[in-house]
């Protein structure tokens, strides 16, 4: 079936984590308490996130207003989802943001409507956020990120995903081969357990993979 991309938003297409801005800037709580927790495994990430999203209490407008003047694009997002519709490579954004957030970002690239999108579905209620995660393809599956990726290998694809977090560990442990943010999380996380990947700077690192991997398909076939 070919290759599938599965990407992060948060700290990967854009250079910040949406919730840990907005917490900063608007919740008065011991928000990182609630984090630290999640870290150690004592509770799971709809679990932190529920409780994370509900310490917000501002409006739609505000939300995007400030992330519009904080959050910047990678390098070569715009690139690399060219050449995956060049050359028909399902790009997938996977993320445990808030869709409003996510589309309205992506609004702002030109490419929103070319690309899949798998994440959090909100509805306000009395000024506060109200979340929804993806609903799980296989009931074995930890968490969604890890489930779109075990959906897409049955599938017969070879996947790559890119990431750069904790709430990416489970799809980097599944995924034929994961690009990490250089120094996140998860690049930490692959070093210590010995999985293959790629640190990356900017998207343009991610093509030159791909391209040198279906050059090296392409000899093989040739011989």
């Amino acid at each position: 079936m070919g290759i599938v991309l599965l990407c992060d938003f948060d700290g990967t297409i854009i250079d910040i984590d949406t919730l840990r801005f907005l917490l900063g800037k608007f919740s008065k709580g011991n928000w990182r308490t609630i984090i630290k927790q999640y870290e150690q495994g004592e509770i799971t990430i709809e679990e932190c996130l529920r409780i994370l999203w509900s310490k917000i209490h501002i409006t739609k407008h505000v939300i995007l207003r400030e992330l519009e003047k904080a959050a910047s694009i990678r390098p070569n997002f715009n690139n690399l989802i060219k050449y995956c519709r060049l050359h028909d490579i399902p790009f997938i954004i996977c993320s445990a943001g808030l869709d409003f957030i996510i589309s309205h970002l992506l609004d702002l690239t030109g490419y929103r409507h070319q690309i899949k999108i798998v994440t959090l579905k909100t509805k306000y209620q009395n000024n506060r956020i109200m979340i929804t995660f993806p609903k799980l393809l296989d009931n074995t599956s930890i968490d969604f990120k890890e489930d779109l990726v075990k959906y897409y290998k049955r599938n017969g694809y070879t996947v790559f995903f890119i990431g750069d977090g904790i709430s990416d560990y489970n799809a980097a442990l599944k995924a034929d081969f994961s690009f990490t943010v250089k120094d996140s999380e998860l690049t930490i996380f692959c070093k210590k357990r010995g999985i293959p990947h790629q640190e990356i700077n900017d998207f343009k690192d991610v093509i030159d993979v791909i391209q040198d991997i279906s050059v090296s398909n392409c000899e093989y076939g040739a011989d």
